[in-house]
């Protein structure tokens, strides 16, 4: 059910209609106080057609959430996975604004790929869009180049490393202690491929393992 906020503090014109047809999307009146969470009307214009099965909660939502944070457009939700109304197919995305919300206007949308779960969908268009932007855009990698990517066990690490290695790129990485296993079990890395994240003993290990030469990105 819909969670409202009183009148006195949010003119009832804004609060969310309940209602198939309304759409609505998660505000906070007073960030740091999580009990002003509500859901408020947002736009229901022909470029909001899709249907947001899924939203993946970012750490910016959180800081913003509790106060830590101050954006000039404040929104929840980046991402997102669910149906584009206008062609019937399952799409995920990044929006324009709020993507915890019941329909988006999306800034760039992909088909969900078949077999995929929304869930899934909606965890993969910010991190993979980073990733391919950082490497590939910016920094010009192509296959037998080099580089060295931090916090391979977090959402831009994988990523990162995926890309990396689908186009042929060697890769090092860091991680803490206890996920080095998990980050050879899942990636294939040995260990002199595997870093600590915790210190800087990491540079002297890319040396000796490029050369003396180091990576072509970090």
């Amino acid at each position: 059910s819909l969670v409202t906020v009183p009148s006195t503090t949010l003119p009832e014109s804004a609060l969310a209609p309940i209602g198939a047809d309304g759409n609505f999307a998660l505000h906070i009146l007073r960030p740091g106080d999580l009990s002003t969470l509500s859901w408020i009307e947002a736009p229901t214009t022909p470029d909001y057609h899709v249907e947001v099965s899924f939203s993946a909660l970012n750490f910016k939502d959180i800081m913003y959430a509790f106060g830590k944070l101050r954006l000039e457009r404040p929104s929840f939700g980046l991402e997102f996975s669910g149906k584009d109304v206008k062609t019937g197919n399952l799409v995920m995305g990044i929006g324009t604004s709020s993507c915890i919300a019941h329909r988006v206007k999306p800034a760039l949308c992909w088909d969900v790929p078949k077999g995929m779960a929304l869930a899934d969908a909606a965890t993969i268009p910010v991190v993979y869009a980073t990733s391919m932007f950082a490497l590939f855009a910016k920094a010009n990698l192509v296959g037998g180049q080099t580089a060295l990517i931090h916090a391979g066990s977090g959402g831009i690490g994988h990523s990162a490393i995926y890309l990396c290695q689908s186009r042929g790129i060697e890769v090092f990485t860091t991680c803490a202690p206890h996920k080095r296993e998990y980050i050879k079990k899942t990636f294939g890395l040995d260990d002199d491929h595997i870093a600590n994240s915790r210190d800087t003993t990491f540079r002297e290990q890319v040396l000796r393992m490029t050369g003396g030469e180091g990576v072509d990105c970090v």
